[in-house]
């Protein structure tokens, strides 16, 4: 002991002093740096040594570099960030949804639907107007347009979720694969006892990241390496991670899991949380349901309107009509799968129920007053109705490509015709004599000219009037009837304000939930913060604290040289 002691002491303060001083500054350096968690040092005495019956300390030394982290607030946190990544994807395409669904401008749906029913209640006062006929086919066409381009656009919707889930599952792999070299890195740091602070921080913040996008769980293992699962499935062990991938081979994309063996798993099912998860159930819930609620609307709007129409006349009864739908199998039943009509279910073939057909000669007399009987029987085809309409005197029928034509015969004696009193709903299921064509929201179109709009109806005795507007009036009357759309009974109205009420309904309790779960999420982080976070105050304090102990260690040594002089000069 003696004035080496003094020297060894000085040292060891000025290494000390000066190591904090470096831990201060990487503070306040990185203090707006995110995931960036405040680091400290702690000191201790160093060994005491004997002198005498005495005990004299010999310094201080630098035990280690402190991270200020609390694990439970972090996961909390990253928790409830996967809850708020969930909401916020949603939240983002609802908010498109709306737009797509606009009713505040005069080209809503409702408004459209309004104006389509009032154009036949127009025809319907006057029977014989060019011009409300062209109107109501106007409004139709103006319909139809809506009703496709809103389907269309939630179609493109769907393709652009589809090529974000590509995207954020790409990033997910991406970060897993920089946790597992993360873990690498830090069991090879910490192998002689330090603690790898940075590199701690940056896989935290990958991990926050990660739970961003989708619902995460994960935990330290004693060395120091962090073990993560993703819906329950291995993604990170130790320094090795695995994939996850999208397939959209079976028409509906799926999220699959690769492990250590070559085959994959399909989990999108058990994706919970993160930007995943939203957009999977804008994927799998709200979008196809508005697909499917355009198609309802669309569907029931054609079949409906074309069932009253089918019977009607319009400003001449017909020469020829040929089915806008096409028959797969005209061997097979009409109301069954196999025939390929897309109204099949919709035709009654019990044998109690049957149409009419009224045959006119070139005067406009019928042949047959009251008309003739078709009845449909069980499981007749089309090709069976063919020859049954085939032996109906003055008409001619074939089927040709899975078409069934119609043809006044003038051999004999027909000229035109025209329909009646189906129960079956045949007509309508097959498309003939009707308003539309197609079968949903992507296929329906008008089909009829202002001419052939079926205004009249056939009376008992065959013969029909262009002042009658009683076939108009029946479809105007559509609007307020309670039918089956989409499995509900309910108006057409009521089945549009369903539709857009759902989106409006949905939205608002996305964007409530999200909101609050921001404000859980700030508070969580400030109090988090306040624990972990780097305060530039307190940095500061903590400068001029270790500069003074570094100053004073210089003057301890300014003291020994002085010391180790005076030794000398007594020799």
């Amino acid at each position: 002991m003696g004035v080496g002691a003094v020297l060894d002491i000085t040292q060891t303060a000025l290494l000390t002093q000066r190591a904090a001083l470096e831990v201060t500054g990487h503070n306040i350096a990185n203090a707006e740096t995110e995931g960036y968690s405040r680091q400290s040092v702690s000191l201790s005495p160093r060994q005491s040594l004997p002198l005498g019956r005495v005990l004299l300390g010999t310094g201080v030394q630098l035990d280690q570099v402190q991270r200020a982290y609390n694990a439970f607030a972090s996961m909390n946190i990253d928790r409830k960030t996967s809850t708020l990544g969930d909401l916020s994807a949603r939240d983002e395409y609802l908010g498109i949804l709306q737009s797509v669904f606009n009713e505040t401008e005069d080209g809503g749906l409702e408004n459209q639907l309004s104006a389509f029913w009032a154009g036949w209640q127009d025809v319907a006062n006057n029977p014989g107007g060019t011009a409300e006929r062209l109107a109501v086919v106007q409004h139709a066409e103006e319909l139809v347009s809506l009703i496709g381009a809103r389907r269309d656009q939630v179609v493109s919707l769907e393709s652009e979720v589809k090529s974000r889930v590509t995207q954020e599952v790409d990033s997910v792999n991406d970060m897993l694969s920089q946790v597992a070299t993360l873990n690498n890195e830090i069991v090879g740091m910490e192998a002689g006892g330090a603690s790898a602070n940075d590199l701690r921080d940056q896989r935290d913040l990958l991990l926050h990241k990660i739970s961003e996008s989708v619902g995460v769980n994960y935990f330290e293992q004693p060395n120091g390496q962090t073990t993560v699962f993703i819906a329950g499935r291995l993604m990170v062990d130790g320094g090795n991670s695995y994939e996850l991938d999208t397939d959209s081979s079976g028409g509906q994309l799926s999220i699959t899991w690769h492990g250590s063996l070559p085959t994959s798993e399909d989990i999108s099912s058990q994706i919970d949380g993160g930007k995943l998860g939203g957009y999977l159930t804008m994927l799998q819930d709200t979008l196809p349901g508005c697909v499917t609620g355009l198609d309802d609307l669309a569907s029931s709007l054609v079949f409906e309107v074309n069932s009253v129409h089918s019977q009607g006349v319009g400003k001449t009864a017909l020469t020829s009509a040929t089915m806008t739908e096409i028959a797969d199998d005209p061997t097979a039943a009409m109301s069954a799968a196999a025939s390929g009509l897309d109204f099949h279910d919709r035709i009654d073939d019990s044998g109690a129920a049957s149409l009419k057909v009224h045959v006119y000669d070139a005067g406009g007399t019928p042949l047959v007053a009251g008309g003739s009987t078709i009845t449909i029987t069980a499981g007749m085809t089309l090709n069976q109705l063919a020859t049954a309409i085939d032996g109906v005197n003055g008409l001619s029928a074939s089927v040709t490509n899975g078409r069934l034509t119609v043809s006044a015969a003038a051999g004999e004696g027909g000229a035109s015709f025209a329909f009646s009193d189906d129960s079956s709903h045949v007509l309508a299921a097959l498309g003939i004599n009707t308003f539309f064509s197609g079968h949903d929201a992507g296929t329906i179109a008008v089909s009829a000219t202002a001419d052939n709009v079926t205004a009249s109806q056939v009376q008992a005795d065959s013969t029909f009037g262009l002042g009658d507007g009683r076939n108009a009036l029946a479809i105007a009357d559509l609007a307020d009837s309670r039918l089956s759309i989409g499995g509900t009974t309910q108006t057409f109205g009521e089945a549009a304000g369903e539709l857009l009420g759902d989106i409006g309904v949905e939205a608002a309790s996305v964007g409530r939930q999200k909101g609050f779960q921001e404000q859980m999420i700030d508070q969580l982080v400030a109090r988090r913060d306040s624990q972990t976070g780097v305060s530039l105050d307190e940095e500061l304090s903590n400068m001029l604290k270790f500069q003074h102990a570094y100053t004073a260690a210089a003057k301890l040594l300014t003291v020994a040289d002085d010391m180790l002089k005076t030794l000398v000069e007594m020799r």
